[in-house]
């Protein structure tokens, strides 16, 4: 297992379902390895959703960084969605 072999199969992830809304469990998942592993070579999740952005970018994969995520709002983050400041 390697970082490269982790990060295509968090893109597959990411094509499957949006980015944001992936996990480590996912990606092991599709990676057919231990979660543990995704934490070694990838590190924290929002670790992750970071490289699957700059990969797509790189493979051209645009699109899937614009699709709305199912369930939520691409503005969902850790702590819940963001508000505006009033």
């Amino acid at each position: 297992m390697n970082r490269e072999t982790l990060l295509t199969a968090a893109l597959q992830v990411a094509h499957g379902k949006h980015y944001t809304q992936m996990t480590r469990d996912d990606v092991a998942a599709e990676a057919q390895c231990a979660p543990s592993l995704v934490s070694h070579y990838l590190g924290r999740m929002c670790d992750v959703r970071d490289a699957v952005v700059d990969l797509a970018r790189k493979r051209g994969c645009l699109r899937l960084l614009h699709a709305a995520p199912v369930g939520g709002s691409r503005n969902s983050g850790r702590n819940g969605p963001v508000r505006s400041a009033q």
